[in-house]
Order: structure tokens, then sequence, then C-alpha cells
């Protein structure tokens, strides 16, 4: 009996649905994001306010942060980055691949432009860099595009879908990529 009774939690187990959640995005490399984006900055993120947009039909998120530095375009010193979103007294609503900025980090951000000082990020969470600074000085741009799944569309056709992976890329080197992609475009 008691075999039979495992047999059968098992078999409802197995049948149980499971829920997965994630966006699926075509992969940008930072060269093809700066050439797409109207401004490319490092900034360090000041802090972040979630409201329902105009129309009050969606929660969306403005976060404020400081520019340091342009490495594309022109900003003023303080940007909006725009995304739905957000909490608003007991409602929750999430997007699965963008990004979470959090207050006090230091990203590189590739962003288009909106009105005023309001921007959006070119590609989710593809767009935003976290910078860190390793003991031996070298810095190092951490990309977690957790919540997108990449399909890579080509003349082929699509490749199958695959998770996005956390990546973490030196400094110079994303730097020279953001260059590249700001003189030649995307190729």
């Amino acid at each position: 009996m008691a075999s039979g009774l495992r047999g059968l939690v098992v078999m409802v187990a197995l049948a149980a649905p499971v829920v997965v959640s994630a966006t699926v995005a075509v992969r940008l490399a930072p060269r093809q994001q700066a050439a797409r984006a109207d401004v490319v900055v490092t900034a360090r993120v000041m802090d972040a306010q979630s409201q329902w947009n105009e129309d009050h039909s969606k929660i969306i998120t403005l976060t404020r942060v400081a520019v340091q530095k342009v490495l594309k375009g022109t900003a003023p010193a303080e940007l909006v980055v725009r995304q739905f979103g957000g909490t608003v007294g007991d409602l929750r609503s999430a997007i699965e691949g963008d990004a979470q900025l959090v207050p006090q980090q230091d990203v590189v951000l590739f962003l288009r432009r909106g009105a005023g000082n309001v921007v959006y990020l070119v590609a989710m969470a593809q767009s935003v860099g976290v910078l860190k600074t390793a003991p031996d000085g070298t810095v190092w741009a951490h990309f977690d595009p957790h919540g997108l799944v990449y399909a890579d569309v080509s003349k082929d056709g699509p490749t199958p879908l695959e998770a996005a992976k956390e990546e973490r890329v030196a400094w110079t080197t994303l730097l020279l990529d953001i260059q590249a992609g700001v003189k030649g475009g995307a190729q």
C-alpha cells in the first residue's frame, strides 16, 4: 500500500504544471547596443519610484541616475530611466528579463531617448552592466540577463532558444566594443 501511495504522489508531482516565465529577446552584443543607442553612459543609480503611468493602466518605475561619463551622445548630469513594472501599494507588476537598477550601484547603460531627461533601456537587462572593481584593480561589467531567453534570428532561420547567462566583461574590452559600435554601427 505504501509503495502504491508513493507511486501516486510521484505521478501527481509529475503531472503538476510548472510555471516558468521569461521574455524572449534577440541577443544584442554591446557593440550592437551602442550602435542602436542614442546615449551610452556610466552612472550611479540614485533612487527609484514606482507609480501608475499617465492613463493609470500600467505600473512604471522611474529610476534616477547620476551620469558619471558620457560614452555616446549627450546627457545632462541626471537622467530618469523609465521601465515597466514596480510596486504601488499592494500591487506588484514584474517584467521578466528587465534590469533591476539598485541604488548606489555604478552601471554602464545603453539608452534610447524619451521626452526631457527620460530614457529607456535599449534591450532590457542586456543594457545594464554593473561595474565592479576586483582586488587587483581590474574593472568588470557584470551583465545579468535574468529572465531573458535568447532567440538568435539569422538568415538561416532562428536557432533554438537558450536561457541567457550572466556575463562578465573587462571594462577595457567593453569600452573598445562600445567605441566600435559608436563609430561603425552594429556589424
